[in-house]
């Protein structure tokens, strides 16, 4: 049984199964607008918006998970706003493998011919899996910035963070754009810690394109522009 069937009993815990929807569910919160995005490839950083500033994102990249000796790849799309999310696992031709939406009407998870759909991001991870996330602090971590009650920070020689704990969790940005002070990740590691009958695991992300933005950068009019004359 593949995690595309996601027909895994809850207490089987089939190990792509949950895999798939703890990628989605962990990565996904939201905190800000989306007027304008800015894009941003790994080849040729831009640095002139300030880490602190960014509010809103498109990724584009590579992930692999790794739980004992079981683990699988997928390609990874997440677009993230204050009204929508959406996280899209692709397969090695392209082809959609899952895709998780939260919006104003809640959460869904949509894999093949299965649809699991509750009113909170909160509630869909714990029908799926019954564990505590770190859903809110997911937008922050994915583009180097801890958040909250963060230990256990180290900063390399720029004062970007590449390693930090919070509840449990171990978050390491294994490497940056280029050694600018405002890159951003490149490739990031989470590693979750057993619980609750999940043993431990390994979530690597690189990013091969970031498209950014911030509330206050471009207004409508001129994002429009830039649509029109890309």
């Amino acid at each position: 049984m593949t995690f595309l069937q996601l027909k895994a009993h809850r207490t089987g815990f089939a190990v792509q199964r949950y895999f798939v929807l703890l990628t989605a569910a962990v990565l996904l919160s939201g905190c800000a607008d989306l007027p304008f995005l800015k894009r941003v490839e790994s080849a040729s950083a831009d640095h002139s918006l300030p880490r602190a500033a960014i509010s809103a994102f498109d990724l584009q990249g590579r992930l692999a998970v790794q739980q004992g000796q079981d683990g699988w790849q997928a390609g990874v799309q997440w677009m993230h706003s204050a009204i929508r999310d959406e996280i899209v696992l692709s397969g090695p031709f392209g082809q959609t493998m899952a895709t998780l939406v939260r919006d104003a009407q809640g959460a869904r998870l949509t894999a093949g011919d299965r649809h699991i759909e509750r009113d909170t991001l909160d509630a869909l991870a714990e029908h799926v899996f019954g564990r505590p996330l770190p859903l809110v602090d997911m937008q922050d971590w994915v583009l180097g910035r801890p958040s909250g009650a963060t230990t256990i920070v180290q900063r390399d020689a720029f004062g970007r963070a590449v390693h930090w704990q919070k509840q449990a969790w171990t978050v390491d940005v294994l490497s940056y754009q280029d050694e600018h002070n405002e890159a951003l990740p490149r490739v990031i590691q989470l590693i979750a810690p057993a619980e609750a009958g999940f043993p431990a695991a390994t979530l690597r992300l690189r990013v091969d394109e970031w498209s950014l933005n911030s509330s206050n950068e471009t207004p409508p009019a001129a994002a429009a522009e830039h649509a029109n004359h890309p």
